[in-house]
């Protein structure tokens, strides 16, 4: 099945403490359960970029970003499918 990229913030949290000394930087951090549009049984976990804290909703749009982490791999990472609601 091919999918669009496109999905529905269906839950999430916010990381503010560390576990490791190396995620500092990264915190704080939405970690997102995300439906795709394609597959609305699936959920999928991804962080959640692009978007202030407190904007995030349950049921808001959202759209894929790819990272590249190095070495030929890609990290997913979902924002905000409106543009107007990124930072």
């Amino acid at each position: 099945m091919d999918l669009s990229g496109r999905a529905t913030l269906y839950s999430f949290t916010v990381i503010r403490h560390a576990l490791a000394p190396h995620l500092r930087d990264y915190l704080p951090m939405v970690i997102a359960v995300v439906e795709p549009e394609e597959a609305p049984s699936a959920r999928l976990v991804a962080n959640l970029v692009e978007v202030e804290i407190e904007d995030v909703v349950i049921g808001m749009p959202l759209e894929v970003v790819w990272e590249d982490a190095g070495d030929g791999v890609a990290v997913y990472r979902f924002r905000p499918a409106d543009e107007t609601a990124r930072v």
